[in-house]
């Protein structure tokens, strides 16, 4: 099935794009702030970004110039080994850097972490109702907070309750997620460029770096674009042949499922849920030239996106709404659902004093309500009522929160290193060389963040004259994280999972940069081509005009002299003279004399 390109996917492309420039100059504004060079800093990005663009360009052209990805295809056994072999040796490289990481940079929970864990235990030992009564109404409020710390608590009661456990667990999702990540853009980019997009988010520092905490955004990332690589395998299945598709209805029915699993992690899932449509619904695949009554039932239903998309939603309504039910039985607690389930991330989103960040004096009101109403729906209504007071603001003041806020998510990817720097700081294992490895990583960090970005608006630029692509998806993804968070609460780390997506746009840049190189060569050959046959055309016309030209001369010169060569002229037949003809053949006879008149 093949993407179409609409006018909406269009607008997200030419989106995408100012995003990624106000991004980059976000970046680069406040790169050097606090700095003994302060403009040192912003120069050397600039620089990185055009040796890497560079590099790629060069790289791009030799590789099409010796035409490598050709000579792969013709080989397709040694061409596959070829990449699960590198990428096998990248996953578990990556693994190793991981685990050496956590090992030397030990972190106790601590704020969100720490609720995590301690509910996670509560789970394990079957002690959530009695002693977490608390954490109960926490999660009435939160729902997405027992995902995870479900998922953990059954690590620890298979692996132990140790803070240990639950990093190794974090490090197996991140690789997980590097793992899909990686077969998403081979399927989009080819070989190559998923290989370049897994080397860049296996080793992408602040991703590492975090990697001592116990986040839910590691099993979020790692289920999400398990979703997202699903979802690329059931698009890209053959229907053509008329067969019955009962398997790829069974597929859209579990990716529904799994993407209803992921909202349970965090409810940004449904952001890739809405991209998805957003682009299938307008799609349709190629059936065979038959009547239609002659095609199985499955396979005229697979044909149409908009039937595809019904199936993936129905199963995601039906699946949240079973989560949701068991999650509110397990708790003993009604939740917060529908509009009001955001309402204090809304009201926390729209505070201008704390420019959208978490501030005490929301969360308090947030608990004042709830112990007021006994209800989390209506502590969380009366957040979002209050709000929607905020929602009236002047509107430069609004758009003056908002860019802020843009800047705050977007503008750096400090949260692996400032985030290690106060809780080992708080907890008193900061030692003098933990600090400066992790000032070292943070520009490292930034350094990586603002070149994948560019990268990554490369390849959605590179997409405006293509065909329509699903690569359409990912960046719609990332600008629904973008107007999600200039509403609800803000904070850097929460564009997490959107590294992956950069990562993945930034390798179908790749892979788009080396077609355009390969079609530049083929220009440059044909007109080279064109250029040679032309001089040889110009070359044959001057020979054939010097020819005349000496004729010409020839001619004249004979003409000047007077001479003319009746015998060449009568053999090449250009003259005829019959009369000539007969006197050569009959000798003249002499007149006879008169007789003489005697008298």
């Amino acid at each position: 099935m093949q993407a179409r390109k609409t006018w909406f996917a269009g607008l997200c492309v030419f989106l995408y794009l100012c995003g990624s420039v106000y991004t980059l100059l976000s970046g680069l504004s406040t790169l050097g702030e606090g700095r003994e060079y302060p403009y040192l800093y912003p120069a050397g990005l600039i620089v990185l970004m055009c040796a890497a663009l560079f590099c790629a360009v060069a790289v791009c052209t030799l590789c099409a110039r010796f035409r490598l990805a050709e000579g792969l295809s013709s080989h397709p056994l040694a061409a596959s080994a070829l990449e699960w072999g590198l990428g096998a040796a990248i996953l578990l490289a990556s693994f190793g850097v991981r685990m050496v990481y956590i090992r030397h940079f030990p972190m106790e929970p601590e704020s969100d972490y720490k609720t995590y864990y301690e509910i996670a235990q509560l789970i394990n030992r079957g002690t959530l109702l009695e002693d977490g009564a608390g954490y109960c109404d926490y999660v009435s409020m939160f729902p997405h907070v027992y995902g995870y710390s479900s998922v953990l608590a059954l690590v620890m009661r298979v692996f132990g309750s140790s803070v240990w456990v639950g990093q190794v667990f974090n490090v197996f999702c991140a690789v997980a997620a590097c793992f899909f990540l990686w077969r998403s853009a081979a399927m989009l980019a080819g070989r190559a460029s998923g290989l370049a997009a897994l080397a860049l988010a296996a080793f992408w520092p602040s991703q590492i770096l975090y990697n001592n905490f116990l986040a839910a955004e590691y099993l979020f990332s790692a289920m999400l674009l398990f979703c997202l690589w699903l979802f690329l395998v059931l698009v890209r299945v053959d229907i053509s042949d008329g067969e019955p598709q009962t398997g790829l209805l069974l597929g859209h029915i579990f990716l529904g499922i799994a993407l209803a699993m992921t909202s349970a992690i965090r409810p940004m899932a449904m952001l890739l849920l809405i991209s998805i449509l957003l682009y299938l619904v307008p799609s349709q695949a190629k059936l065979p030239l038959r009547p239609a009554n002659d095609l199985p039932v499955s396979a005229r239903v697979m044909s149409r996106g908009w039937i595809r998309g019904a199936v993936i939603l129905a199963a995601y309504l039906f699946a949240s709404a079973l989560t949701t039910k068991s999650v509110s039985f397990l708790v003993d607690r009604p939740l917060a659902g529908g509009s009001a389930s955001f309402g204090y991330n809304l009201l926390v989103g729209l505070n201008q004093e704390s420019f959208g960040g978490w501030n005490q004096v929301d969360a308090d009101y947030l608990y004042d309500a709830l112990a007021q109403t006994g209800s989390a729906q209506l502590a969380q209504a009366a957040c979002r009522d209050l709000a929607m007071q905020r929602l009236k603001a002047p509107l430069p003041s609004l758009l003056n929160l908002f860019f802020h806020k843009y800047s705050v998510l977007w503008a750096n990817d400090d949260y692996g290193s400032t985030w290690n720097l106060l809780f080992l700081d708080q907890q008193g294992t900061l030692t003098q060389a933990r600090q400066t490895f992790l000032y070292a990583a943070r520009n490292l960090n930034n350094y990586v963040y603002l070149t994948a970005v560019a990268f990554s608006a490369l390849g959605v630029f590179l997409t405006v004259h293509r065909r329509g692509t699903w690569a359409y998806v990912p960046a719609t993804l990332f600008l629904g994280t973008v107007a999600m968070h200039l509403l609800v609460e803000n904070q850097n780390r929460y564009h997490f999972h959107a590294l992956y997506l950069f990562a993945l746009l930034a390798a179908v840049g790749l892979h788009l940069l080396y077609e355009e190189c390969g079609d530049y060569l083929v220009r440059g050959r044909a007109a080279r081509t064109r250029v040679l046959e032309e001089k040889q055309a110009e070359r044959a016309a001057m020979a054939r005009i010097e020819e005349a030209q000496s004729y010409c001369a020839q001619l004249q010169q004979q003409k000047m002299e007077g001479q003319f060569d009746m015998a060449s002229a009568l053999k090449s037949g250009h003259v005829r003279v019959s009369v000539s003809e007969a006197v050569e053949k009959e000798p003249e006879k002499e007149p006879e004399k008169e007789p003489e008149n005697v008298g």
